[in-house]
């Protein structure tokens, strides 16, 4: 890749620094009180905002919880390799995945596919420790937005930066949601 802009270098040295040179607790506690955050946001959306956008364009509550289940359950099988000390095979799983409209799962489908992920995902960090090896790296599609829209790259990353990546992604979703959320109570009599 050729030079990285100042806001992609930020997020690797984010994904170092809050990821790498994290301890595996700190990362356990982390991705927890994320999964929490965003668990207790879903379940207060209202079943008439689900499907509702908070403006053209915009994802609905449903669209963001679908986006996380199809980002997230892949990554658990590349989480569980690198833990075990392999290199996953295979490419970063794609920026912005959403399931056609006409087959996206059911929401109650979908939150109990995210808690279920949230769980795996809680014992295999909490299972980890700071003695397993940072050498195995899984490739992950790397987005910013530089002044103002997205650049996507792809990065190896270890295992703790992984997780962190996992946080970072259910974090910048929550805000979205929230903003939705916001939005749609907003413009609501």
């Amino acid at each position: 890749m050729s030079e990285l802009h100042p806001e992609q270098q930020r997020a690797l040295d984010y994904l170092a620094r809050r990821g790498t040179n994290a301890t595996a607790e700190e990362l356990h506690s982390q991705l927890r009180h994320a999964f929490r955050s965003i668990d207790d946001l879903f379940a207060d959306v209202r079943i008439e905002e689900r499907e509702a956008q908070p403006a053209p364009g915009k994802w609905s509550a449903h669209q963001i919880l679908d986006h996380l289940v199809l980002s997230h359950e892949p990554a658990i099988e590349q989480l569980a390799s690198l833990l075990a000390g392999v290199s996953p095979e295979g490419v970063a799983i794609p920026a912005d995945l959403q399931s056609p409209d006409d087959e996206r799962p059911s929401w109650d489908e979908l939150i109990d596919r995210m808690r279920g992920m949230h769980r795996q995902y809680s014992r295999m960090i909490g299972a980890a420790n700071d003695a397993l090896s940072l050498e195995p790296k899984a490739v992950i599609e790397m987005v910013v937005k530089i002044d103002g829209a997205p650049v996507h790259w792809h990065e190896r990353v270890d295992w703790k930066a992984f997780a962190q990546g996992v946080r970072v992604h259910t974090l910048e979703h929550r805000g979205q949601l929230e903003r939705a959320l916001t939005a749609l109570r907003t413009a609501s009599p």
